[in-house]
């Protein structure tokens, strides 16, 4: 999962590849099912972030994420 994260060009991208595995549950954060226990929470931390209509990041502009949390579900 995270070699596919590396490998992608954009969040977006990698949004893409995770399906249903991706939830985005702010404006500016994502979080991915890391195991049928885990889930990881990142943030945009590129300089210069752009938000679509309806305010939230532009994922698929996003080059840059951090990794900020990793819960139990």
């Amino acid at each position: 999962m995270f070699a596919d994260a590396e490998a992608s060009e954009t969040a977006g991208e990698w949004h893409e590849i995770l399906g249903d595995d991706v939830t985005l549950d702010s404006l500016e954060s994502f979080q991915v099912l890391v195991s049928s226990t885990y889930m990881a929470r990142f943030v945009a931390v590129d300089k210069y972030q752009t938000v679509n209509d309806d305010g939230r990041t532009d994922w698929s502009a996003v080059e840059y994420i951090k990794l900020t949390e990793i819960s139990e579900i």
